[in-house]
């Protein structure tokens, strides 16, 4: 057991006793914001064919007696393929995104073209690949496309949907328990009582669990239940990869957090860290669950939050 250890100490050992959770398979659109646990390596070209990256002509290769005009074989609309290829001297219509012709070798936007009795004239000079978006400029077939670890962005969504993916892979959400030692210290839906005050600390760490990728699954206060704080914690805790205590880490003579992971046969990993706010802190393990006690005060126990217990759950995210 750490004992007055560093912060980055204790954040060593935690780390240590972090588990990587298992990965679940889910819809793209639930998707956003949630680690992927596979790398993912593209089975095709993006784009899968060349395309006009501009509204205009495809162009052939000159034709050694066409003095620089092209006969305009017609027009091809999005998502349309020429059955035929272009010819030396021919030209066709296409759209930006759309397929190119085979035996086009540039594309001529048409406001730079000048259109006399079905031939053109490009008023600029034709450089072949110009205005051309070449297969695979996207991605190449092999190609990694998400990285495993990687928080999934809406952009890595609408990739995922070009190519055709349904599902993917993620991990897991850790599920967190909040359960508030305080006796004073009642639900804050509730109305307090001379003497006592509402839990701030639990809807609070709830959100931040949230942010964290988390899944809060229960905030619970010892002041409204009638069963034993053992019992409620081992209910939590069958629920829970990780239990959150606040309060009850430091008073004179004992110190109700630590004594009641020890009733719970976790093994203590470290108690006590100087940081201000929040030094009366600690941390066990049960298993493969981790309890944390953190400070009562808002301040403090959004501290240790934010040195302990969010490390621990970005790594069980992997």
């Amino acid at each position: 057991m750490l004992v007055d250890a560093s912060w980055e100490e204790v954040q060593t050992g935690l780390l240590k006793h972090s588990r990587l959770l298992a990965g679940e398979s889910i819809s793209i659109l639930e998707a956003a914001g949630r680690v992927s646990s596979e790398d993912l390596i593209a089975d095709s070209d993006l784009p899968a064919c060349n395309q006009s990256a501009v509204d205009g002509y495809a162009v052939a290769d000159e034709s050694p007696t066409g003095k620089g005009q092209y006969y305009i074989t017609g027009h091809l609309d999005l998502g349309e393929i020429s059955p035929l290829a272009l010819k030396p001297g021919q030209a066709m219509g296409v759209l930006t995104g759309g397929n190119l012709p085979l035996g086009g070798r540039a594309v001529v936007p048409h406001e730079k073209v000048e259109i006399q009795n079905h031939y053109l004239r490009s008023r600029e000079v034709i450089k072949p690949g110009n205005n051309i978006k070449p297969a695979g400029e996207d991605y190449v077939k092999g190609s990694q496309l998400l990285s495993r670890g990687s928080v999934l962005t809406p952009g890595d969504i609408g990739l995922l949907a070009a190519y055709g993916k349904t599902s993917v892979t993620v991990s897991r959400k850790p599920r967190v328990a909040v359960l508030c030692l305080s006796k004073h210290v009642v639900p804050w839906q509730s109305l307090p009582e001379p003497g006592q005050i509402r839990d701030s600390n639990g809807p609070l760490l709830s959100a931040l669990v949230l942010q964290d990728g988390g899944l809060p699954i229960s905030i619970k206060n010892v002041s409204k239940t009638e069963t034993s704080v053992k019992t409620v914690a081992a209910e939590l805790l069958e629920q829970a990869d990780i239990l959150i205590m606040t309060g009850g880490t430091y008073a004179e003579g004992g110190n109700e957090a630590r004594r009641l992971m020890e009733q719970l046969g976790a093994e203590i990993i470290y108690w006590d860290v100087p940081v201000q706010p929040g030094s009366h802190t600690g941390a066990s393990v049960r298993n493969s669950q981790l309890l944390f006690a953190l400070s009562g005060n808002p301040a403090a126990c959004a501290v240790g939050y934010q040195l302990f217990v969010a490390p621990v759950l970005r790594a069980m995210q992997g």
